[in-house]
């Protein structure tokens, strides 16, 4: 999962703040409100994250990432570090929900195909390890994070946020 969200963080263009810059944006028109990030979870994701980085050269190795490497981890970790709350994460869910639409602005953010493969892929990945226990026991497409951030989408019903302790402490 986390070498998938580093390739896909390789195809945005520009340097470390530049992608940031337009992931922050992006997420920030899922949240309906502005997004920052957290300068020392950052820090603490750039110390600790030689996997991460190691997963970055192994993509680079196989021509699905080009460019500077350390740039992308980079930018991988910055967006990793957004402060969200648990009312921002379920708006993000209702939001791809809601086919792309933004349920508090009625913003489009993406197109309703977008908005779709990406629950289709929260089924099958978004709680990792776990995600077919997830998909049997909750019934819901969800992803969750480090963090304990945890969303779920009941496809054009509804989106959900929660906390839950800090995973893998």
């Amino acid at each position: 999962v986390n070498a998938g969200a580093i390739a896909t963080t390789s195809l945005i263009e520009g340097d470390i703040e530049e992608r940031t810059g337009r992931i922050i944006d992006v997420l920030s028109q899922f949240a309906g409100r502005s997004l920052w990030i957290d300068e020392a979870v950052y820090r603490s994701e750039s110390e600790t994250g030689d996997r991460n980085r190691a997963l970055g050269h192994l993509l680079r190795s196989h021509a699905i990432i080009r460019g500077d490497v350390d740039d992308v981890v980079e930018a991988y970790f910055r967006q990793c570090s957004a402060v969200v709350t648990v009312r921002d994460l379920a708006v993000m869910a209702g939001t791809l929900a809601f086919g792309g639409v933004n349920p508090v602005t009625g913003h489009r953010v993406v197109s309703e195909r977008i908005a779709r493969d990406v629950v289709s892929i929260m089924s099958s990945c978004g709680m990792y390890d776990f995600s077919g226990e997830w998909l049997l026991r909750v019934g819901l497409p969800g992803k969750s994070g480090v963090s304990g951030g945890l969303l779920a989408v009941a496809p054009s019903q509804f989106g959900v946020g929660a906390f839950s302790p800090r995973l893998d402490v």
